[in-house]
């Protein structure tokens, strides 16, 4: 990790982390995505917000500096996933979850099927009663 440097405008401000992870750690039958690489890496931006809406370090400016650095992994072809994303329709989701889709759909509709947890996610509609 790193308290200094300057990723994408990040600068000095905040502190930064970062952790190579090897895949084959991780539990599979989880719903946690990891990359399809044997090694991948874990970058974290810990942000020390100000309450003043003027201010370099204001949520404003937070989460436009956010949106940058997913824009430029986008753009640069860098594959990544959010911890915790917000994404507004479910093929957002779906493209996050990539091939475990399938699963997390099952065992939403197994554990879950009227769509009573997380509905502030987005990722499923929650179920409409009977009239």
């Amino acid at each position: 990790w790193a308290r200094r440097g300057d990723l994408m405008g990040v600068g000095e401000r905040h502190l930064h982390i970062h952790v190579s992870l090897i895949t084959c750690r991780w539990d599979g039958r989880t719903s946690a995505v990891t990359p399809e690489e044997d090694v991948f890496y874990l970058v974290a931006f810990l942000y020390s917000a100000s309450t003043s809406p003027e201010a370099p370090n204001s949520v404003k400016n937070i989460q436009s500096l956010n949106r940058r650095v997913l824009r430029f992994c986008k753009k640069s072809g860098v594959g990544m996933k959010q911890y915790l994303p917000h994404y507004e329709v479910q093929s957002e989701w779906k493209a996050h979850f990539g091939e475990k889709w399938k699963q997390f759909a099952q065992r939403k509709m197994t554990y879950d099927p009227l769509a009573i947890l997380g509905p502030g996610q987005r990722i499923f509609q929650k179920a409409k009663p009977f009239s």
